[in-house]
């Protein structure tokens, strides 16, 4: 029993460790939804951009650490969409709201 305070020290380590590890692996971003608004129908290309977006700056990243505010500008981008809300739901997966400008024009 001369090794008790080394054993138990030991296995709180490797408890925490493990936990850290587990957690860093359960919030890894690896899905994404896209919610688009729009009185007309969607054209397909902008679809395809907001999800190559979001992909691109969320996938493969820890969930805590995806920044909401710089996919809603690369969206912002395009002058013809305009992000509602951008949610992180736990574990995995960022959503995003976004709503189809109509163009205007007068001369």
């Amino acid at each position: 029993m001369r090794y008790k305070k080394w054993i138990v020290i030991s296995t709180i380590i490797i408890f925490a460790l493990v936990v850290v590890l587990a957690s860093l692996w359960l919030t890894r971003v690896r899905e994404t939804e896209v919610k688009i608004f729009s009185a007309d129908s969607v054209p397909s290309e902008k679809y395809d951009f907001v999800d190559q977006t979001i992909s691109s700056l969320s996938i493969g990243k820890q969930l805590p650490f995806v920044n909401t505010f710089e996919i809603k500008e690369n969206i912002e981008k395009d002058p013809y969409l305009s992000v509602l809300s951008v949610k992180k739901i736990f574990p995995c997966k960022v959503f995003v709201e976004v709503k189809l400008r109509k163009g205007y024009f007068s001369i």
